[in-house]
């Protein structure tokens, strides 16, 4: 029997022997790549390459002066001077876009994404990504999508009173924060529209509690330091060491279990309202998830290819930072474009 120094021993040779293989694997994709043949920067670190100046670069202005550089298609250093690609030309993106199946996320991305969102749509691939979209594509149809245009009126006609009031104090005239006003809008938007929650971000006031699946996701989305950044991407990359406990690790726990009880309690909801009346006569015929167990519920449905409910469940956060995501693409040349004519202001 051998000795627990001869079994350290040998647990040890093997860790070393799995790095040594996963650090040569690196290396061979990193000298056979055709990335390395793209235009970029110089690596700027040993171990972070350029990602500790993509960290920082919060303006895009760092990533502006690249691509003027290098053109819209280039390369920059990862982790570990890996090479990894960056592109902005539209062809490239719409390419990538129309083949999924193709250009898949990596397994480190995504399970740097499930802590987010959990098993949704926006992190599962293959087979479950398209058993998924099946099940949710009916509750985006046309019809669907078009009920949903008065909440979009009602909570654009709440943020217009709210400015003009603002404006009112200043005798016509007020500096307002558009953007921060324009996510609380959305908030309330998806939270309506998407699971008939009301978050209430525009009504709330100073010294009010704070919505707790909004909490959540602040809590989960909050910045850390700098280096609680670089170890938390290092984790990403390397399984064994997700282990080692952080703070953020902590507060993404927290803030899970609180997303997955909210969800929970919304999916019962949907489904009680679903098996009472068959129908949405009571008027949660608008939002997404009542839509989407309906579909999941069907009689078209073979029970092999449902969604369980962890799966719809995810759909909440995906849904919150799916709409979140595209609405801040979207703000800011918005309200650049409304704010650059003045000849249409002063109408």
């Amino acid at each position: 029997m051998p000795s627990p120094l001869q079994l350290i021993g040998s647990v040890c040779a093997s860790l070393t022997a799995y790095a040594l293989l996963k650090i040569l694997r690196r290396i061979y994709q990193e000298l056979t790549s055709p990335t390395r043949t793209l235009p970029g920067p110089n690596s700027s670190h040993f171990l972070y390459g350029n990602l500790k100046e993509f960290m920082e670069d919060h303006d895009s202005a760092l990533a502006a002066s690249w691509i003027a550089q290098y053109g819209p298609t280039m390369k920059f250093h990862h982790l570990f001077g890996r090479s990894q690609m960056y592109t902005v030309d539209p062809k490239a993106i719409h390419h990538v876009l129309m083949h999924t199946t193709i250009y898949q996320k990596s397994q480190d991305q995504r399970d740097a994404l499930s802590r987010i969102v959990g098993p949704g749509v926006l992190v599962v691939e293959g087979d479950v990504h398209r058993q998924q979209r099946k099940i949710m594509n009916p509750s985006f149809g046309i019809p669907q999508t078009r009920a949903l245009t008065e909440i979009f009126v009602d909570k654009s006609i709440q943020l217009r009173e709210i400015w003009v009031a603002e404006a009112a104090k200043g005798g016509g005239v007020a500096r307002i924060e558009a953007i921060s006003w324009l996510s609380k809008a959305t908030l309330d938007i998806i939270g309506l529209a998407g699971f008939n929650y009301e978050i209430n971000a525009l009504g709330a006031r100073a010294g009010d509690a704070p919505d707790e699946l909004v909490e959540a996701f602040e809590a989960m989305f909050h910045t850390e330091p700098h280096g609680h950044n670089v170890l938390r991407f290092i984790q990403s990359r390397i399984p064994l060491l997700r282990n080692i406990p952080t703070k953020t690790e902590a507060i993404e726990r927290r803030s899970q279990a609180t997303i997955a009880r909210v969800g929970r309690r919304l999916l019962e909801q949907s489904k009680r309202e679903v098996a009472e009346s068959g129908t949405f006569e009571t008027g949660r015929a608008r939002d997404l998830l009542t839509l989407l167990v309906h579909a999941n519920t069907s009689k078209d449905v073979p029970e092999s290819q449902r969604l369980s409910d962890e799966d719809v469940i995810a759909q909440v956060p995906t849904t919150t930072v799916w709409g979140s995501d595209i609405s801040s693409l979207s703000k800011l040349p918005c309200v650049h474009d409304l704010s650059s004519p003045t000849v249409a202001e002063a109408r």
